[in-house]
């Protein structure tokens, strides 16, 4: 909330200037951390799409049906 006005994604990725493709169409808050022990990232911190893909597959069917 914002001056008492509520904003959506959409309207804070206008106001900072992020192009469209730079602006996520749905995201999802998860409660836990990824981390390289949990196997969902190296431990560069880089992620593994098909880990992701694996564990989050029902959560990305929905956001995206």
């Amino acid at each position: 909330m914002v001056n008492g006005d509520s904003l959506n994604l959409f309207q804070v990725a206008k106001a900072t200037k992020l192009v469209k493709s730079e602006i996520p169409a749905k995201i999802k808050l998860l409660p836990d951390p990824w981390t390289p022990e949990s196997g969902l990232v190296t431990n560069a911190l880089k992620i593994k799409r098909e880990q992701l893909k694996a564990k989050f597959k029902d959560d990305l069917l929905k956001l995206y049906a």
